[in-house]
């Protein structure tokens, strides 16, 4: 995955509440996007699945399969995440390859699913995860 910058949201909702621990368990999640190079021409094109956890303290780590380019990258992660009451936040994390990576969220009011976009320069990637395991 790509990476986490603070996120800049209107009130989603006067009902909206979140925090840290609405984001608490097991998350799957399949992306896709683009590396950006130079030049067009020189744009990977990327897929990646993986399963995250997040342990409603601001914690979480993650281990996927990444297909960049046609070359198949198995890995792990570990970082930090935000979550605001109107359930905006970031995540930021660093792979086994030391690439850190960013991203803005937007999670529903219990946490159950979340979307997701990379803010990195050199990345073009959206989606998003969904909590397959109970808090």
């Amino acid at each position: 995955m790509t990476s986490g910058v603070s996120a800049v949201a209107s009130p989603a909702s006067a009902g909206d509440q979140c925090s840290l621990a609405t984001m608490k368990g097991a998350y799957l999640y399949a992306q896709d996007g683009f590396i950006l190079g130079k030049s067009a021409d020189k744009n990977q094109p990327f897929a990646q699945a993986g399963r995250e956890y997040y342990d409603g303290k601001g914690g979480m780590s993650g281990i996927y399969t990444e297909n960049l380019n046609g070359i198949i990258i198995r890995g792990n992660y570990k970082g930090t995440y935000t979550v605001e009451a109107n359930c905006s936040g970031t995540v930021t994390f660093e792979d086994d390859r030391k690439i850190v990576s960013r991203y803005d969220i937007y999670a529903t009011k219990g946490g159950s699913e979340f979307v997701f976009v990379q803010t990195d320069s050199n990345s073009i990637t959206a989606a998003y995860e969904r909590r397959r395991v109970p808090q």
